[in-house]
């Protein structure tokens, strides 16, 4: 893996994490760009095996039961297993996590944590960036969420901006945010390889163990015959 220091020189627009300007992380569509950001000890990408989700389960609760003091129910809605998790590591330590839920025509950022040790250190952008290039590459034109006032100039990084007046839950009072991005080259869509929509979640551009299983002849196992009774 890279240096930090040679991802900053193929990444000249990097700024770890500390660019207040609205908007200057707008434009930034690939995952792996956050990838190289990174300093060596770090890794980020989604939660494939249930100890990955245990792993994003611990952050968030060491971060909003354990530092906000939000009740177990609250933090643990019920949402999980219908979201996709994005986790960041410190070599094999969990530091950070995030779900993205999908609806309709939006995906939603929440849960968004840095456990207290790490915080300060330029790891937030990260984190929310490869969340954001993921759900573009995923064709999503509009991403919301829901930020605290002291943090609504972080979410204008990435150009989400106060859309609704404030409103509280779980103790905290909150704005609405939203970003509209423009379609890109990199989308999924039903103009994709088929696949490519095979590939696990964050890794479309890697050949995918389904494109393995290219290599053995289809003998359609267990399927009978044509006109056959099936026993159905």
């Amino acid at each position: 893996m890279q240096s930090a220091e040679q991802a900053r020189a193929r990444d000249s627009s990097f700024n770890a994490g500390n660019d207040d300007t609205p908007g200057c992380y707008e434009h930034i569509d690939d995952p792996a760009y956050w990838e190289r950001t990174l300093d060596d000890r770090y890794t980020i990408g989604v939660a494939r095996t249930l100890d990955d989700q245990f792993q994003c389960m611990m952050v968030r609760g060491l971060v909003y039961i354990g530092e906000q003091n939000s009740p177990y129910p609250e933090e643990f809605d019920g949402n999980d297993h219908s979201a996709t998790h994005v986790l960041l590591r410190e070599d094999d330590e969990p530091v950070g996590a995030l779900r993205i839920r999908y609806f309709g025509e939006f995906a939603k950022i929440e849960r968004v944590a840095i456990r207290a040790p790490y915080q300060g250190r330029g790891l937030g952008a990260p984190l929310f960036g490869y969340a954001i290039a993921l759900i573009k590459y995923k064709g999503y034109r509009k991403i919301y969420g829901h930020s605290q006032e002291r943090l609504l100039s972080f979410y204008r990084k990435f150009g989400m901006k106060p859309i609704s007046k404030p409103f509280h839950f779980s103790d905290h009072v909150y704005y609405e945010v939203l970003c509209t991005v423009e379609g890109g080259g990199r989308s999924l869509s039903l103009e994709s390889d088929p696949m490519q929509l095979l590939r696990p979640e964050g890794r479309w551009d890697e050949r995918g163990i389904m494109e393995l299983s290219q290599d053995r002849d289809p003998t359609n196992p267990g399927v009978q015959p044509s006109g056959a009774d099936s026993g159905s």
